[in-house]
């Protein structure tokens, strides 16, 4: 098994109903299936709507540099 097999295992086992929302890079030839460009927008979606929200969040509270904090 591999590492990235590994975090997967150790991943369901605590949270066994999390879904994976990374956008998949499935080419052949230079070309994405159009099933997983289906896909891949679904996530998008999901994922613009919920950074959205956390930017605001982010930005009324002054925690705009949050990440740097520390450094």
């Amino acid at each position: 098994m591999s590492i990235a097999g590994d975090k997967e295992a150790v991943i369901r086992a605590q949270a066994a109903k999390a879904r994976d929302l990374t956008n998949r890079r499935t080419r052949y030839k230079g070309v994405v299936n159009a099933v997983e460009r289906a896909r891949n927008r679904i996530k998008s979606q999901i994922r613009s709507r919920v950074e959205h929200v956390f930017g605001v969040i982010k930005g009324v509270f002054g925690f705009v540099k949050v990440r740097y904090r520390g450094l």
